[in-house]
Formats: C-alpha cells, sequence, structure tokens
C-alpha cells in the first residue's frame, strides 16, 4: 500500500512544477535546512518541485538555495535531489540529514581539515615521538619556509577541536606546553614562531629551536626579529586554544600553562596606561629583554580581554578581571564614532594610528564584545564598504595592490554568520571556495603582494590560517565564545 501511496505522490510533485509562484524563492536571511529551497522554513513538496524548476532552467535560484536543493552533496543540482527529498515526505529512509541545519560547504571544510590533519600526521612521523608544531606556509621564501607560527599553530588546534580530533588538538597544544617549559631565554614565555617540525633539539639541548634560515649572502645563520619575539597577541592565541580545549572537554589540562602565558602578559606588557603593550621584538637573550615595544594594538587587546574573561570565569581571580576590564577601556577608546570604525591602535609615541583602518579590529570587536558591540553596530558599515566585488575582503581599507586576505575573509563569514547574516555569510565563503586548492589549503591572498598598511604583506603562498578559519567559519566554532 505505502508503495503505491508514493507513486500517486511522484506524480502530483510533478504535475506541481509548472505552477509554483516565483515569489517563493526570495533569498531570506534566516537558517537554512537540507531540502528547505524554497526556504520557507520547512521541507515540503513545495521544495520537490522547486528542485523540478531549477534541473528544468524554469527558474533561478540564490546560492543557498542552490545548496539547500543538493541535498545528495553531489556537487549538482538532479533528479536524485528531488527524489531524495520524496523518500524524506514519505517517510522512506534516506541517507541524507534532510530538514537538518545547511551545511553548504561540508566538502569544502573536510577538505581543509584533511589538509591540516596530512600536514601534522606527517610532521608526527617524521619526528618519532617528539613535539612538534605545524609549518605554516609552503614557500620558497626562506623565512617563511620552515617557520611553525604559534598564532597559526593555535588556530589550528582549534579547527581540530571544533571538528572533534581531540588526539591533533592535544599534540599542538602539548607542543605548546613544551616550548613554553623550555624557552631558550627561560621559562615562561611564547615566541611568535618556533622552527616547524619537531621543536626538540636532537643533541640534547635543554631548549627549543627557533626559525631561522642560512643566509649563504651574509654567510651566517639568520633569525627574524619579529619571528623570535614575543607578543600579547599570540600570546593570547595559544592561551585561547588552550581554553577552548579545556572548555569543550570539561577538563583544566592546559589551565595552569594558560595563566603563565597571561600572567607573563600582565608582568612584561603593563604600564600605567589602559591596556597592554605589544609585547617584544628580537633576542632577549642579549639583555633580558629584547627590544620593547610600547604601542598597543587594537586586535592584541581584544585577543587578551577574551582570555583574560575567560580566566576570571573559571579561576575567580580578581587580577584577570581587572585586566579584562583595562583591555576593554583600551579598546574602548580607539573607535572613532564620527567615522564609525575602531583604529588599529597606538604608536610608540601613544597617540592614535590613524593611518590604517584594519579589517580585523572591525570584524573581532564584533566577535568579542558580543551583546555590548550594539554601541559600536557602524563599524560593521566599514566591513561591508570593504568588500570587493568577488565576495572577499582586504586586510585593509586602502588596500593598496588590489586582491583580497582570505584568513580575513574567512574570519569575517564567521562573524556574519553568528549574527545571522546568511548571505553575507555565503558570499565570502562562496569567494574562498572559488580559491580553495587542490590540496584543501588556502592562499593567504588573491595576488602576490597583498598590502596591509604596516610592516609585513602577504602572498599566494598556501596558508594555514585561513585554512584553519575557514574549517572553524564552516562549523560555527568563535575562538572568542566559550560554552
Amino acid at each position: 500500500m505505502k508503495k503505491n501511496m508514493f507513486t500517486v505522490f511522484l506524480s502530483v510533485c510533478l504535475a506541481a512544477a509548472l505552477f509554483i509562484p516565483k515569489t517563493a524563492f526570495a533569498a531570506g536571511t534566516e537558517g537554512r535546512r537540507l531540502g528547505d529551497v524554497d526556504n520557507d522554513g520547512i521541507v515540503s513538496i513545495r521544495d520537490v518541485t522547486a528542485v523540478q524548476r531549477l534541473i528544468a532552467e524554469l527558474e533561478t535560484y540564490d546560492s543557498l538555495s542552490e545548496k539547500a536543493a543538493d541535498v545528495d552533496v553531489s556537487g549538482d543540482v538532479t533528479i536524485s535531489d528531488a527524489t531524495c527529498i520524496q523518500h524524506y515526505l514519505a517517510e522512506y529512509p534516506t541517507d541524507y540529514p534532510i530538514n537538518e541545519p545547511l551545511n553548504p560547504y561540508a566538502s569544502q571544510a573536510q577538505a581543509a581539515l584533511n589538509a591540516l590533519k596530512t600536514r601534522l600526521a606527517q610532521t608526527k612521523a617524521a619526528a618519532d615521538g617528539l613535539p612538534v608544531l605545524i609549518r605554516s606556509y609552503d614557500t620558497e621564501k626562506p623565512q617563511l619556509s620552515m617557520a611553525a607560527y604559534t598564532y597559526d599553530n593555535a588556530l589550528a588546534a582549534m579547527a581540530f577541536i571544533s571538528s572533534g580530533d581531540k588526539d591533533d588538538a592535544e599534540t599542538i597544544l602539548d607542543a605548546f606546553v613544551y616550548v613554553i617549559e623550555h624557552d631558550r631565554f627561560k621559562p615562561g614565555r611564547i615566541r611568535n614562531a618556533y622552527a616547524a617540525d619537531t621543536v626538540y633539539y636532537n643533541n640534547g639541548g635543554d631548549s627549543v629551536k627557533l626559525p631561522g634560515w642560512w643566509d649563504p649572502a651574509a654567510n651566517q645563520w639568520s633569525e627574524d626579529p619579529e619571528q623570535i619575539g614575543c607578543d600579547v597577541g599570540n600570546t593570547s592565541y595559544a592561551a585561547l586554544a588552550m581554553l577552548q580545549y579545556d572548555a569543550v572537554y570539561d577538563t583544566d589540562k592546559y589551565l595552569s600553562t594558560a595563566k603563565t602565558l597571561m600572567d607573563w602578559v600582565l608582568s612584561e606588557c603593563t604600564d600605567e596606561k589602559d591596556g597592554f603593550t605589544a609585547g617584544f621584538t628580537g633576542w632577549p637573550e642579549n639583555d633580558g629583554t629584547g627590544t620593547v615595544r610600547k604601542w598597543r594594538s587594537t586586535e592584541h587587546n581584544l585577543d587578551s580581554l577574551a582570555v583574560f574573561r575567560q580566566l576570571y570565569a573559571v579561576t575567580g581571580e580578581q587580577k584577570y578581571q581587572d585586566a579584562a576590564e583595562s583591555a576593554l577601556r583600551f579598546i574602548t577608546s580607539m573607535y572613532d564614532a564620527e567615522r564609525g570604525l575602531f583604529y588599529t591602535g597606538t604608536l610608540e609615541s601613544g597617540s592614535i594610528n590613524r593611518s590604517v583602518i584594519p579589517l580585523d579590529a572591525q570584524v573581532w570587536s564584533a566577535m568579542v564584545l558580543g551583546e555590548d558591540y550594539a554601541p559600536y553596530e557602524a563599524a560593521l558599515n566599514i566591513v561591508d564598504s570593504m568588500k570587493l566585488s568577488g565576495g572577499g575582503y582586504p586586510f585593509y581599507t586602502v588596500n593598496a595592490n588590489g586582491g583580497w586576505w582570505a584568513e580575513g575573509t574567512a574570519f569575517t563569514a564567521l562573524m556574519f554568520r553568528e549574527r545571522g547574516e546568511y548571505g553575507k555569510y555565503a558570499d565570502a565563503m562562496d569567494a574562498l571556495c572559488g580559491i580553495q586548492l587542490d590540496s584543501g589549503l588556502f592562499p593567504a591572498a588573491t595576488v602576490d603582494t597583498l598590502l596591509t598598511g604596516l610592516s609585513w604583506e602577504y602572498s599566494k603562498d598556501p596558508h594555514v590560517a585561513p585554512t584553519a578559519w575557514f574549517v572553524m567559519a564552516v562549523n560555527e566554532f568563535d575562538p572568542y565564545v566559550f560554552g
């Protein structure tokens, strides 16, 4: 009897294909479910009709509707998708999560995650049980080719956490603990980068390997003072990854180390003013400090604010609450209400740096401040104005050389998704999918020289950071939000 009912049901679906109103396909801003092609909030016979109209080229859909129609995730909308929805409506078994929250980028996210996992697995295999960090870039540039940036590895760890890959996250976080405890100068700090692959000296030395390269022109081994320095942003990201692990897996495995890192910030990057100074660059081995950087970064203080808030929530120690309030006061002081934007921070002199308006300060402020972001909503107009025709976002407003920034585009997508702006989320994610490499990685930028207005630039080299951010955007995992 059920088979006969299904035959009748199929006939009705086919007959209805030419009579669905076009107004049903207006793009919405609400969350979508797999199979809800017409975006009316339910999976029904109308969605079968919508699929058939798409196949017959009788209707044009927005990108999310097309993703909702591809219920078998084949990459194309075919009669198989209509049949799958019919099976679902007739209560036949189906292998696909119809009427579950739509994840239109599942295959691309899996490829990105696999790229990170493969890189870590290859690194571990070559290290024979020693602590490892993964290299950040695939590049021929000697300064970058064997550097494992702390920020990039923290992102990779959180991408693993967001995907349930506990062991892979532990591999990176355990390496963080090791490098902090075996610093070349003294324990208790984390460098901006380390030597990629194993960070252990095979000669048995009681310190970790920092990045460097042989400079044939100078006939010497060289180190980048920025890479071997210590700054608040990278320190905070390592702590974020540790505290995210503890929060997700309900443990305090990395709490002590996270406290050590942020206590270093309180000790070494604090003066009488609100917020935290940038940190140090160069070789602390020379005089115990390296070169002190007295400028303050809005981005660094956003990072530290999220960490200090979580440390206070977990420990109840007042010093972390006080630190969070100090960081917040600095961040809000960087907001220009007339222009509706956050400045990048201050110069060494203490005056505001108004020359660069970066994407991250506008986006991360929305992510970190959450419900407290209401007075600063105008900063999102700056974000909207930075969007390029292809859907990507540059590093800063001037964008002197053109092109766009994959990492920034990915975290901007995540921010929009959290705010329920799914059209903007989809535009950014579609742009990223268009540049994803066969390896699953993403290039750092879409041009060979993406300028930042600051002291560094990005290239087309494959990069761990945008790859990890893409995974987190798909998994809706915000590094700044706990619980």
